[in-house]
C-alpha cells in the first residue's frame, strides 16, 4: 500500500509536498536504471516503481488542492 509506504498527506506539515517530491524523483531514477538493465525481471521492477511513482504523483496532487 503507498500510503503505508509514504504515509498519508499531511496537509498541515509543510514539507510533505517537498517530501513527496523527492520520493517521486527517487523512484523515477530507480525506475530508468531498471529499464536500463538487460534483466527480464528488471523490466517488472521498473513496471512496479512506475506503478508507486503515479500513485505519489497523484497524493501530490491532492496535496496541493
Amino acid at each position: 500500500d503507498i500510503e503505508a509506504e509514504h504515509g498519508v498527506c499531511l496537509s498541515g506539515d509543510p514539507l510533505y509536498g517537498q517530501y513527496l517530491d523527492t520520493q517521486i524523483a527517487r523512484l523515477q531514477r530507480a525506475a530508468d536504471g531498471k529499464r536500463k538493465s538487460e534483466r527480464e525481471e528488471a523490466r517488472y521492477e521498473a513496471a512496479m516503481l512506475d506503478e508507486q511513482r503515479c500513485a505519489l504523483q497523484r497524493m501530490r496532487e491532492e496535496c496541493r488542492q
